[in-house]
């Protein structure tokens, strides 16, 4: 049997693209903590057990500008 191909609305492509980009996003990120866990273990083998333990975290700069009399 053939499947019509269904148009999607504005509404629905934009959904799906924001989706993708979240996926693309997130395999990214994982892939960024993996290296980064990857290298620290490389490093800091043998180490102090508590040392192992390492949080990154990954955020939009907030720039403050000075406010002026």
């Amino acid at each position: 049997m053939k499947t019509l191909v269904r148009r999607l609305s504005q509404g629905e492509h934009a959904a799906s693209e924001v989706q993708g980009l979240q996926r693309a996003l997130d395999k990214s990120y994982t892939q960024l903590r993996e290296r980064a866990q990857a290298e620290w273990q490389r490093r800091c083998a043998d180490r102090d057990p508590s040392d192992a333990c390492v949080c990154v975290r990954i955020g939009r700069a907030v720039r403050q500008h000075a406010l002026t009399s």
